[in-house]
């Protein structure tokens, strides 16, 4: 009898087998298999995004090598430091991604008008693209830590690519919560939630039980 957790479904034909050994490999066309037996892993594919456990399981097929979309940058998150004795504006730039992978580079600018007061200003960064205004522009501080006490909740802006490009207007939230405001240099960097296009290189299995991609080539940015 077959007790416990931690088994995967491997199949061939109309035999289907239970087993520990974690060992995979994939085959030509991307489906993954036990090396040694060739039997292949059953479980749930994906369907824009989404696994339904509650489905049939069929056999896991990883698209390595293959085109990935682009995914559409809907949150780009803001960290380091911008310098409580500034007397100058800092600006750094960010890159966000369309719904087709293209990216988008944008000039943020950082002002100090007050104490512990500083605006946050957008400026497209290469020709073609639209980007509104911050809907909150103004950042607050707190005076004896340093950390941001606003705005709430945070500012989105929205890109608006050129019409020649195809891709449509995107709206994004910029989270500005990793900012401080210390007696150090200016620093302040991005992470995106979007990516660009391109091609699926490797991928890594979850404690879940569920793969993601670990590494992939962008195309040309």
């Amino acid at each position: 009898a077959i007790q416990g957790d931690g088994f995967f479904v491997v199949t061939a034909g109309n035999q289907t087998n239970f087993t520990r050994d974690g060992s995979f490999d994939l085959t030509t066309d991307g489906t993954l298999v036990s090396p040694s037996t060739g039997m292949k892993v059953l479980g749930w594919n994906a369907v824009s995004g989404v696994v339904d456990t509650a489905g049939p399981t069929q056999a896991i097929r990883i698209p390595i090598g293959e085109g990935v979309i682009g995914q559409v940058t809907t949150t780009l998150n803001l960290k380091g430091n911008l310098n409580r004795d500034a007397t100058v504006p800092f600006g750094t730039t960010i890159t966000s991604y369309d719904s087709t992978g293209g990216a988008h580079k944008i000039t943020l600018t950082f002002t100090k008008t007050g104490p512990n007061t500083w605006t946050m200003a957008t400026a497209p960064a290469q020709p073609g693209d639209l980007v509104s205004a911050p809907t909150s522009g103004t950042l607050t501080f707190d005076p004896v830590t340093g950390k941001l006490t606003g705005p709430i909740p945070p500012p989105t802006i929205t890109v608006t690519p050129p019409p020649a490009s195809g891709a449509a207007a995107f709206t994004m939230t910029l989270d500005p919560s990793a900012i401080s405001q210390l007696a150090s240099t200016n620093d302040v960097t991005s992470l995106s939630d979007g990516a660009p296009a391109g091609s699926l290189v490797s991928f890594s299995i979850g404690a879940s039980g569920e793969w993601e991609p670990a590494a992939y080539f962008p195309a040309a940015v």
